[in-house]
């Protein structure tokens, strides 16, 4: 096995085109979400702030908010998207839009947490030797 055709960090880093899929017809939406996967820099290091901020809440006592632990895991994931309006106007991508994509629309992130964590969708087929 050549150890350097599975550097899957790297492969993470380059990123995925999700095509949404419509809850209410389950078919394609016309609407795509770049990804980086979970092998990344920046899903290590939220799920790392994650897990502290869930082991400090335990230890406080504190009820944790999974669906807001969900956000902050997977936005910071989300690099870019085309074809989404809000309220009749165009939605631009940023990084507090993605957030708010995420909070507002359950369903949403339950895609992409999907595509992230699929390591596939990020690794090639490793060269043959």
């Amino acid at each position: 096995m050549e150890l350097t055709n599975y550097d899957l960090a790297a492969d993470a880093e380059n990123g995925f085109s999700l095509e949404l899929i419509d809850p209410k017809t389950g078919k394609k939406a016309g609407v795509t979400i770049e990804v980086i996967g979970s092998d990344s820099k920046v899903y290590r290091k939220a799920k790392n702030d994650s897990l502290r901020r869930m082991s400090k809440a335990i230890k406080d006592g504190k009820e944790i908010d999974n669906d807001v632990e969900s956000v902050k895991l997977y936005a910071p994931c989300v690099t870019g998207w085309s074809g989404f309006t809000w309220g009749g106007e165009s939605f631009e991508y940023s990084k507090d839009n993605a957030v708010k994509l995420l909070t507002q629309f359950g369903w949403i992130i339950d895609q992409v947490s999907v595509a992230v964590e699929k390591r596939s969708n990020f690794t090639k087929k490793p060269k043959s030797n």
